[in-house]
């Protein structure tokens, strides 16, 4: 007998209620249906519905918790899930390295892995302008920071200058 997959992304219900809306706008414009299959740590999946998880996103809501050598029960249960599936070909993660011992499972049984890398970017460079426009001349120096000049002073080429 033969079974008709319908390929599933497992994904927090925490991000689907958060941004459904989008979630629907990308996946309808999708070269092909895609199901979303909300997680929570206690739900429990048939083995049907494991066989058609095909992509994966590990959340910073399920991660939160985690520490370097511990990971919270909901990141617990994920991973405990993920370890049980057959058919992932692609886990995305909320954060930038791929250093982490689960990611590199991931990796070697064959899944593409994609991280947060450069996601925070334009926050980081908006941050990092405010305090390059916000710094006044001197400000390093004049604070007692080791007589090293404001970056702002040697930035402007690169930003534009403090509003006067």
């Amino acid at each position: 007998m033969h079974t008709i997959m319908k390929p599933t992304l497992l994904i927090s219900h925490k991000v689907i209620a958060e941004f459904s809306s989008r979630i629907n706008d990308i996946l309808g414009a999708a070269p092909k249906p895609l199901e979303l299959l909300p997680f929570t740590p206690d739900v429990q999946l048939t083995p049907a519905q494991m066989d058609n998880i095909e992509a994966v996103y590990y959340s910073r809501d399920i991660w939160e918790g985690t520490e370097k050598s511990a990971l919270s029960p909901a990141a617990q249960s994920f991973w405990n899930l993920i370890d049980r599936t057959r058919n992932v070909k692609w886990i995305a993660v909320y954060s930038a390295g791929t250093d982490q011992k689960r990611y590199q499972d991931c990796m070697r049984r064959g899944m593409r892995l994609t991280t947060g890398a450069g996601a925070q970017a334009d926050a980081v460079g908006l941050a990092c302008w405010h305090w390059h426009a916000a710094c006044p001349i001197g400000w390093a120096r004049n604070s007692g920071a080791s007589g090293r000049r404001c970056a702002a002073r040697t930035c402007r080429r690169t930003f534009p200058a403090r509003p006067q």
